[in-house]
């Protein structure tokens, strides 16, 4: 079998991006240096062979995001594809989703066709989301302005946007409707989207010039080593000032306990004084009287209820964030104390200063739940009172 050889300036490029990266990857092809299968197999059904890394590069150009530091763990991973729409990624220019096709009845189809390696594992891309528009190569949101160089709608990501491709994978029937990037085709084709928010994955990871920075300071000894019991000392000054804040869980359920049994008294009260009479006018209206005013909105019985509960559960879903990302500092914190490996080491205080930010994000987050529970709880006082 003939030896596959580099041309010359794809080498030159390959390894530009590479030193850029200041990786200490070897001379590998850019699709392998991804630490996450999902992106190695999303990369494999993009590029087409070895060396034709255009998905990679175009990621890496992107993303600014070192290739080997993301996993599988910082996907989100959606099985209907709908809440792509519903919880608010198509708003978000910073999500990117690999809306895939990964239905036995595919996979049966493509082995029998013996194309089974096709969907690489993780199915067949039908395209890839940024925001609102499936993207075209670079991860480009437009076809670009240039009539020389503008973009073609086949120059996209994903079988989707060639009717070629589609029906390569479900056949000439039905494919020339389907080859067509639209939210109808993807909520009825798609089986999983494959989510990646590059925002928190900058904060996250930091970009290259953050980690080359971070190495800088490393080798003259400007970044400090964290211990396990500093942290520990930290985080019981973090409790104080979140109870001096009123964020703790007790005061919410306090609060909340209070309220509800006010109200459902209340409420149990005004179901036993309603009376029914089946020859009442048209003008004895029994639904206006199981109103109450809410928010300076007519509202019936059970609204003060789920809004009392739906913002506890948010502010215990916040707090449950907050104790995973801090066990998850502490236990990062222990390997860094008993690692050698200078890059290890600096891998980890990044990963460290993410997850050490999770104080940050629950305070933010929580200061308005609580406010939130606090007129709720005003509001019940002044209609069971």
């Amino acid at each position: 079998m003939a030896q596959k050889m580099m041309r010359f300036d794809t080498f030159h490029e390959w390894q530009r991006i590479m030193e850029d990266s200041d990786s200490n990857i070897e001379l590998l092809s850019l699709n392998e240096a991804f630490s996450s299968d999902y992106l190695r197999k999303f990369s494999g059904q993009e590029s087409g062979n070895r060396w034709a890394n255009k998905f990679a590069k175009d990621f890496y150009k992107f993303s600014s995001v070192p290739l080997d530091k993301i996993t599988n763990e910082d996907f989100i991973i959606l099985s209907n594809p709908t809440e792509w729409w519903t919880q608010g990624y198509a708003k978000n220019n910073s999500a990117i989703g690999f809306f895939v096709d990964d239905s036995p009845e595919l996979f049966k189809a493509l082995k029998d066709r013996k194309k089974e390696k096709n969907a690489a594992g993780v199915g067949i891309i039908l395209t890839i989301m940024r925001g609102n528009r499936g993207m075209w190569y670079g991860f480009a949101q437009d076809p670009g302005v240039s009539y020389r160089h503008k973009k073609s709608p086949t120059e996209r990501y994903g079988i989707l946007a060639d009717e070629y491709k589609t029906a390569g994978v479900y056949g000439w029937d039905g494919a020339k409707q389907k080859a067509k990037i639209t939210k109808p085709n993807l909520i009825e084709m798609a089986t999983k989207v494959y989510v990646l928010d590059m925002a928190i994955l900058r904060e996250k990871y930091g970009t290259i010039k953050d980690l080359q920075h971070k190495r800088a300071e490393a080798k003259s000894g400007a970044v400090a080593m964290e211990t396990a019991e500093s942290f520990r000392r930290q985080q019981a000054s973090r409790y104080d000032q979140i109870l001096k804040d009123k964020l703790d869980p007790n005061i919410m359920l306090k609060d909340v306990k209070g309220a509800l049994a006010d109200y459902t008294t209340w409420m149990s009260k005004q179901i036993s004084d309603l009376k029914f009479d089946p020859k009442a006018k048209a003008s004895d209206n029994f639904y206006k009287e199981m109103q109450v005013n809410w928010s300076g909105w007519e509202s019936d019985w059970s609204r003060p209820l789920n809004h009392m509960l739906d913002v506890l559960n948010k502010f215990m879903r916040s707090w449950n964030d907050y104790l995973r990302d801090q066990a998850k500092v502490e236990d990062l914190i222990k390997k860094m104390e008993s690692e050698d490996d200078d890059q290890k080491v600096i891998r980890l205080k990044s990963e460290i200063s993410y997850y050490e930010g999770g104080y940050k994000r629950f305070v933010a987050e929580t200061v308005k739940y609580r406010d939130d529970l606090r007129t709720y709880v005003n509001n019940v006082k002044k209609i069971t009172s």
